[in-house]
């Protein structure tokens, strides 16, 4: 809303291009775990159930968010399996703690990509595995950044209280 305001017509432009690029990314995965004609099924899949009424299609709703961030953390882990790097590994769990963020129901979709952190590092070479604890514990520190600095923000506004109701409580 800040970038195309808070009107009607700014706050479906901005679903607009956050459902765009959710099919894109959901493109990209598909593509990378099958094909590219599995890849476009999945995207118009995708595409048609994301604007039905049980998504909240067309009320910009945190799903869709969700979504978006959701996808970008499991193409990030998807490119660190294929070229471990730990910038991929750190942006597979920030994405991952985004998604957590516009809603905490999402800690599931984080424990999901900590399972599959945890399967990719599994196929690796025995010598390697013993870097594992450390890659999991810098994976787990930037899953908890993006809402460990929403807490920050909160405490230095002084809206903590507010941030603590709304986020526990409400």
């Amino acid at each position: 809303m800040g970038v195309f305001g808070q009107s009607a017509t700014g706050i479906h432009l901005g679903l607009l291009l956050v459902n765009l690029a959710s099919i894109l990314l959901v493109f990209s995965i598909g593509k990378k775990l099958l094909n590219e004609t599995q890849a476009l099924f999945a995207v118009a899949s995708f595409a048609l159930l994301s604007l039905s009424p049980g998504a909240f299609g067309f009320a910009a709703h945190a799903t869709h968010f969700n979504a978006l961030f959701g996808l970008c953390g499991l193409l990030a882990l998807l490119q660190y399996a294929e070229r471990p790097s730990w910038f991929r590994l750190a942006g597979s769990a920030f994405c991952f703690g985004l998604a957590f963020v516009m809603k905490q129901q999402v800690v599931f979709l984080m424990l999901f990509g900590l399972l599959g952190f945890w399967l990719i590092e599994r196929r690796r070479e025995p010598s390697e595995r013993i870097k594992t604890p450390l890659r999991l514990v810098g994976y787990a520190a930037a899953m908890a950044l993006p809402y460990g600095l929403v807490f920050l923000t909160a405490l230095i506004t002084g809206t903590l209280d507010k941030f603590w109701h709304w986020d526990y409580r409400a």
